[in-house]
């Protein structure tokens, strides 16, 4: 399924999963997901909600609200560099005043692209020997990976409603429209929930992300 996400896309699911990690949770929920979208500035969700009053700190705000944050379980790698000293957080103000607001993000958009050409090349070399075929070897998806916390059934339900819809649509790659339209569309989860909350209207919504996957062009 991952195979599908184009680079935006899965930079979002990255950013969902350093997300969960900085508020102590183990699992990457719908509301995960949502504030992974929300992190791509000039992406199309972060657009779709700000025009009707949402960003991404009301979405954190909310998760926090509702679920709390588990201290304890901060990321091994957050807590390793605090030890010594280096703030992460202090490092990414200090970057989005230098680079640009989306300079994390494009960071993390170069880093997916050099992971995705390293996932080819590699798979390429070691599918004779492991029995995979296509551009990537399904035992080496990196959402299944050990490293990466577990993906709730909800959360895996709407990437599967995006990937369904691209396929609806002939069109070749999973975009984060495409993925926050899957959250719209299963529509029980908590992003949802805090969208409600937060006065967006769920159908309207879905008929402007619809509107935004007509007029997309993929590159």
């Amino acid at each position: 399924m991952f195979e599908k996400f184009d680079d935006r896309a899965s930079a979002g699911v990255e950013a969902a999963q350093r997300e969960a990690h900085a508020l102590g949770h183990d699992y990457i929920g719908t509301e995960h997901l949502l504030l992974g979208l929300l992190n791509d500035a000039a992406g199309v969700p972060t657009r779709l909600l700000a025009s009707r009053g949402v960003d991404a700190g009301m979405v954190r705000d909310d998760i926090i609200d509702l679920i709390g944050i588990n201290a304890e379980s901060k990321s091994d790698a957050t807590a390793l560099l605090a030890a010594i000293g280096i703030d992460v957080d202090e490092i990414r103000r200090h970057a989005e005043t230098t680079f640009g607001s989306d300079a994390v993000q494009r960071a993390a958009l170069r880093t997916a692209k050099r992971r995705r050409w390293h996932r080819v090349r590699t798979s390429r070399v070691l599918s004779p020997f492991l029995g995979c075929h296509g551009p990537t070897p399904p035992c080496a998806s990196p959402l299944t990976s050990g490293r990466w916390l577990k993906i709730t059934p909800r959360s895996k339900h709407t990437m599967q409603l995006a990937v369904k819809e691209v396929e609806r649509r002939h069109q070749a790659h999973v975009t984060p429209t495409h993925l926050l339209l899957g959250i719209l569309v299963e529509g029980n989860g908590l992003a949802c929930q805090i969208l409600t909350g937060r006065g967006v209207q769920h159908d309207d919504l879905i008929a402007a992300t619809q509107v935004s996957l007509d007029d997309q062009v993929e590159d």
